[in-house]
Order: structure tokens, then C-alpha cells, then sequence
């Protein structure tokens, strides 16, 4: 149960793809990617190419 005034309104985000980017010296950088096929779904992990 969720209590909050009748007069707020608000949204629900369920993303299916997140990117997280960390800098590195030399351009070799860290890519950490999430995916999952639907809101509902388990995720996914992997690395990008710099």
C-alpha cells in the first residue's frame, strides 16, 4: 500500500538497457552494459568496447 497525497502524481520507469561509463587514461575506458528482453525480465551483463 502506498500512501502519498491524492494531488501527487508521478511515473514508474522500467528500463530494458542501462550503460554505466567510466574514464580511463588513453581512451581505454569501461564500459559496463545491463540489458534485459523485458520489464519483467532478468538482466544481462556485459562490456562494450572502449
Amino acid at each position: 500500500m502506498c500512501i502519498r497525497d491524492r494531488h501527487w502524481l508521478g511515473y514508474r520507469i522500467r528500463p530494458v538497457y542501462l550503460e554505466f561509463w567510466a574514464e580511463k587514461p588513453f581512451r581505454l575506458h569501461d564500459r559496463l552494459v545491463f540489458r534485459r528482453e523485458k520489464p519483467e525480465g532478468d538482466w544481462d551483463r556485459g562490456k562494450l568496447y572502449p
